[in-house]
């Protein structure tokens, strides 16, 4: 498949009430998860895996290292895993 026709389709597609109500409630679910995470943690990754930094570019922004960078993301990629799995 074609990464923008999977973009055109979802820009065109109608959600219903339902679909849309499933979707607000994962993604409430989602920022809990994130919530539960230490700050920093929580920041490294919104911008490595929402913002799409790099750790490097990470670490500049938040004062770290680029090894505490990598630590807190995979820490709060593992913390999400246990949440999915747990559904």
């Amino acid at each position: 498949m074609e990464p923008e026709a999977d973009i055109d389709n979802l820009a065109n597609d109608h959600f219903s009430p339902e679909r849309h109500s499933e979707a607000y409630e994962a993604l409430e679910r989602f920022s809990e998860w994130l919530d539960e995470l230490p700050e920093l943690h929580r920041h490294a990754f919104v911008l490595y895996r929402i913002e799409g930094c790099s750790h490097a570019e990470i670490a500049v922004r938040l004062g770290i290292s680029v090894s505490s960078s990598e630590r807190y993301v995979k820490h709060a990629m593992q913390h999400i895993g246990v949440r999915l799995s747990k559904l």
